[in-house]
């Protein structure tokens, strides 16, 4: 059975149900049941409280004890809660910046501003009177823990007081109650003058028993000052919606069609039932993409048994992190077919289970030599930075296997990795973590592999990465992962390419030369040919790099960042062309006789084609 618990604001609530008629429309409007269909409801009434100054003494209503032993793995079903609300809100990974009445004006004098409006203010001044007076909270929090609804699922709403009683009451839950979704709407939580001189609103947030947390202001409502909860909550998402100014009314909010949608969404569950329906529909044959996606995760799996070896530690967490991801990546890849209209194949739908995906043996031996390069060199569980670099090169022979090679292509490749490191000297440089750390995830290597600035725009990471980069490389996509892929053709992209990595940060450069140095020397040491792509992409670099250097510091300062910058980024690339030529991998310089029959063959084409 599921619940509704609504705190209410400051005022006369004693016999005010429009917050429900609201909701109720707002529920039917987006095609959910109403709230006739929910199990119970409960709106504890606390008015007569705010509004007297004598109160019993009363005893703080007891603490619950976060357990330490399973936090990781409750954190790890909150993120995933949490990632389902967003991407139901169409809100995946992104941050919804500041807006307001206070936006761009300093923190000292926005609280300089607040603290006397809150004196004033009827709302803020009984939010403050709550914060600050032990006894009315104690109070409050018994009286609601008092009317708490027994049910299996509970969706607590907030608004304005409401949401600090809701805030705090997360401190207290019974460990029977589990709250599939907590909605604050017009808190004034996120207002530093709130919590001066008092004792701070949620210790711990109780990941897990709360498995997500949607924050809802108007930037223009004065009770909010336009100002969020996440600086503060960590695990609050904060979601701003246009309304007018000085707008703070609760039914104003519970009109707000994303605010139906969470709410519905997390009583009723899904509205798209098509895609449930669809998600059971198993095709045999992968796509290319989800070969690359499902060979990811699985060389994932293989450096976290790696890890665990020597770094149970952290191995545990980088196990907790790599779960989000696959449930992340099991999302996206269904999203992708439904939207090209066919089945999921039963290995991206087998995901579910969390366990290690199969490797797939889609590609040639040329073609895994260049894949495991890229899947080394990738931070398969961004957005959390987890330092891999040692159990990801021990994952490679394993790896190798598991495409259908044997053992030695793998260590050959660890081999190839660890003397590019040494050959531009980031074996001990701090550098060589950002390569690792500042990759986008499996995005890479699902779009396609090729160098990180081309494949999701900066700032993007999880779902949202894993989306762009499949748009971007995808059927029609203008480069379609051709840089890394070895399939590029023609001067003008090798250019673009380029181009583009040059004047990207620098430690995208340089996990692209790592992979083209350590990609050229495992084709070396594995007796293939040499593949002039890397070369000319490098010598590129060169040239483009060393075209900015002459031009910026024609009227620039000596010491300019910028420069200082663009000569680490020439200085690399240098240092990459100059070790691949002393060990034989630069492009090939033909003998003169060979030079002669090529002029002779272009004299003898030029002529048979031309006119009569």
């Amino acid at each position: 059975m599921n619940g509704v618990l609504y705190l209410h604001g400051v005022g006369d609530h004693t016999t005010d149900e429009k917050w429900r008629t609201t909701l109720e429309q707002s529920l039917q409007d987006l095609g959910y049941p109403g709230l006739d269909q929910v199990g119970v409801i409960c709106a504890p009434k606390y008015t007569d409280l705010l509004s007297t100054d004598s109160l019993p003494k009363v005893a703080a209503p007891h603490r619950a004890r976060d357990p330490k032993d399973d936090r990781l793995e409750r954190r790890r079903a909150y993120e995933l809660g949490q990632g389902r609300m967003r991407r139901l809100l169409a809100v995946d990974d992104v941050i919804d910046p500041p807006r307001g009445v206070f936006s761009g004006v300093p923190d000292d004098i926005v609280d300089g501003l607040t603290q006397g409006v809150t004196a004033f203010q009827p709302t803020l001044k009984q939010a403050g009177r709550y914060m600050r007076n032990a006894n009315l909270r104690a109070t409050i929090l018994n009286r609601v823990l008092q009317e708490l609804p027994q049910c299996d699922e509970l969706v607590i709403i907030g608004h304005s007081l409401g949401s600090l009683v809701a805030i705090d009451l997360l401190d207290h839950l019974p460990p029977t109650c589990s709250v599939s979704r907590l909605v604050t709407l017009g808190s004034p939580a996120g207002l530093p003058v709130m919590h001066d001189n008092t004792e701070r609103l949620l210790k711990d947030f109780p990941y897990g028993q709360v498995r997500s947390w949607v924050n809802v202001l108007s930037p223009l409502d004065p009770v909010t000052g336009g100002r969020g909860l996440t600086w503060l909550f960590a695990a609050a998402h904060d979601l701003r919606v246009d309304m007018p100014f000085k707008v703070h009314a609760a039914s104003a909010y519970l009109r707000q069609p994303k605010v139906g949608l969470a709410v519905g969404e997390a009583l009723f569950g899904s509205l798209s039932k098509e895609v449930d329906e669809r998600r059971g529909t198993a095709v045999e044959s992968l796509t290319t993409v989800e070969s690359q996606g499902l060979f990811a995760l699985a060389f994932a799996h293989m450096t976290l048994h790696e890890m665990s070896k020597s770094d149970p530690d952290s191995a545990k967490r980088y196990g907790e992190a790599l779960a989000v991801v696959q449930a992340v990546v099991l999302e996206a890849l269904t999203s992708v077919a439904h939207g090209q209209g066919r089945g999921v194949s039963s290995e991206v739908l087998n995901l579910k289970s969390g366990s290690a995906p199969p490797c797939p043996r889609a590609w040639t031996f040329e073609e895994s030599v260049r894949l495991l390069v890229v899947t080394a060199t990738t931070n398969l569980v961004a957005p959390w930075e987890i330092e891999v670099h040692k159990p990801a090169r021990e994952a490679l022979p394993a790896a190798s296997v598991g495409l259908g090679f044997g053992a030695q292509q793998g260590s050959k490749v660890s081999q190839a990795l660890a003397e590019a490191r040494r050959a531009l000297d980031l074996e001990r440089d701090v550098a060589w973590g950002r390569l690792l750390l500042g990759a986008a995830g499996v995005a890479i290597v699902i779009a396609a592999p090729v160098g990180l600035a081309l494949a999701a725009p900066a700032g993007l990471a999880g779902a949202a990465a894993v989306t762009s980069a499949l748009a971007a490389f995808g059927p029609g996509g203008m480069i379609g992962g051709m840089a890394m892929a070895g399939t590029m053709v023609g001067t003008g992209a090798i250019t673009a390419v380029s181009a583009a990595l040059v004047d990207a940060p620098r430690a995208v450069l340089e996990i692209e030369v790592v992979r083209r140095v350590a990609h050229a020397r495992a084709r070396q040491l594995l007796g293939l040919p040499q593949d002039l792509l890397d070369w000319r992409l490098l010598t590129e670099m060169e040239g483009r790099a060393a075209e900015d250097l002459g031009r910026l510091s024609a009227f620039s300062d000596g010491n300019a960042p910028t420069l200082k910058e663009l000569r680490l980024k020439a200085a690399l690339v240098a240092k990459a062309t100059r070790w691949m030529l002393e060990r034989g991998l630069g492009q090939p310089v033909p003998e003169p006789h060979a030079r002669q029959r090529g002029q002779d063959n272009m004299l003898a084409i030029g002529h048979k084609e031309g006119p009569k």
